[in-house]
């Protein structure tokens, strides 16, 4: 039998090296579960399944919950079936699936086509001849940045409450997107979070809200943005008042939390795996001799690149696990299970068993699709991700127009880019 000390699992988890053999070693286990001092730990897709859509309603997100208290404002995504998630979730679900595929594509097209522009004006030409730099991750988060502001208002065009910019450590007086966010998600989300990221995520979530929160009271509407608008016309009969603030503040920096985040984790793991394997110059090519010169729209990106897409996202998920915490004694595939255990549900591992099986249904990514016709039953997941469309159109989008953006030269390291005309 494996070891079950706490030790040897927290280092199994977080020690990328020494993930997949170890979640490999969780599905050997009959049912694919096995319980250890770091958490039960569920690897194998039908427990996995089992897990998300929970019809009986065992497994709780309350966790989830109580850490968004102390940081980004209790949503919808730390309530359960019986604790008020019906209460605000069908209709802010309704105004984020409201963004179709093609509509995410387009924007995030434009955007990331005028970014790699105005990198190229920037310099000199005699230097820009020869190459432009690209640094992926401050291009993801840039892009995602602007495309927040589009969306939601927020960071405000000239940054009084929310800039544009990664995570940093020192204090601020005004969040960045998306960095502020993916300091917030790893505590809220991650099982077992360190004490750095747990003050991290308290200190730096909590100044999300009060900064979203006092947008939304002393903004004027015009700039909120479409998402915003909707949610504050869904939730607060489309005015912000001193009885509805704290509530919508709350709800869009939840929104904006699961947005943010899980897209810039997967676009810079995909391009990661992808500069590193060669498959982006392969892709290019692919995308010239289906339809010959940029730039290339949404039908042709989707048909050409969702296939390796869905396969690098199956390989590697943001994010590979999620928590829940078990109701009440019961047996989830044949082991027991106690009151106030707490379940690491493994998204990556169940992808995982999929590809080793040549299956390239990818329906358990960003916590689960919403379409129930992808489930076992019918029935979709409580907590299934509603940004799927807006989210797979943001990724082709942004991999499309760096395509397309001319010859791109590899450099010593997968992060960075050339980029001649």
């Amino acid at each position: 039998a494996p070891p079950t000390d706490y030790a040897t699992w927290k280092l199994r988890m977080e020690d990328s090296a020494l993930r997949e053999a170890a979640w490999a070693t969780v599905r050997a286990q009959p049912g694919g579960v096995l319980r250890t001092d770091y958490g039960v730990l569920v690897g194998s897709k039908s427990a996995v399944a089992e897990v998300f859509l929970d019809p009986h309603q065992r497994y709780s997100v309350h966790g989830y919950g109580e850490r968004m208290r102390s940081s980004v404002g209790l949503g919808y995504l730390g309530q359960d079936g019986d604790t008020g998630h019906a209460e605000t979730a069908p209709a802010v679900n309704a105004v984020i699936e409201s963004v179709r595929e093609d509509q995410a594509y387009d924007e995030t097209y434009r955007r990331t086509t005028a970014l790699l522009q105005t990198l190229r004006a920037a310099l000199p030409a005699p230097i820009a001849a020869a190459g432009v730099p690209i640094d992926l991750p401050e291009l993801c988060e840039t892009v995602l940045g602007q495309l927040c502001t589009h969306w939601f208002g927020l960071p405000d065009p000239d940054g009084s409450y929310m800039a544009v910019g990664p995570w940093e450590t020192g204090a601020r007086t005004v969040p960045t997107c998306p960095g502020h966010f993916v300091s917030a998600s790893k505590f809220i989300f991650s099982p077992r979070p360190s004490e750095t990221v747990r003050q991290h995520g308290r200190q730096q979530g909590r100044l999300l809200r009060e900064m979203v929160t006092e947008y939304l009271r002393m903004a004027p509407a015009a700039q909120f943005g479409p998402l915003t608008r909707d949610i504050v016309q869904a939730l607060g009969g489309g005015t912000v008042t001193a009885a509805n603030a704290d509530l919508l503040g709350r709800t869009v920096t939840g929104v904006m939390l699961g947005f943010g985040p899980t897209v810039l984790g997967n676009l810079r793991t995909v391009l990661g795996r992808w500069v590193h394997a060669r498959t982006l110059w392969d892709l290019q090519a692919a995308l010239r001799d289906a339809d010959g010169p940029p730039p290339h729209g949404y039908m042709l990106a989707n048909a050409t690149l969702r296939r390796p897409l869905v396969q690098a996202l199956m390989e590697r998920p943001t994010p590979e696990v999620v928590w829940r915490t078990v109701r009440e004694d019961h047996r989830l595939q044949g082991v027991a299970l106690r009151e106030g255990d707490r379940l690491v549900v493994g998204i990556a591992s169940a992808t995982q068993s999929d590809l080793a099986a040549q299956v390239r249904d990818h329906y358990t990514v960003f916590g689960g699709s919403r379409t129930p016709g992808d489930w076992p039953g019918d029935t979709a997941p409580r907590h299934a991700c509603p940004g799927y469309s807006m989210g797979m159109g943001v990724l082709l989008g942004l991999i499309s127009a760096l395509l397309d953006a001319g010859t791109l030269r590899a450099t010593a390291s997968p992060n960075t880019l050339v980029l001649s005309a």
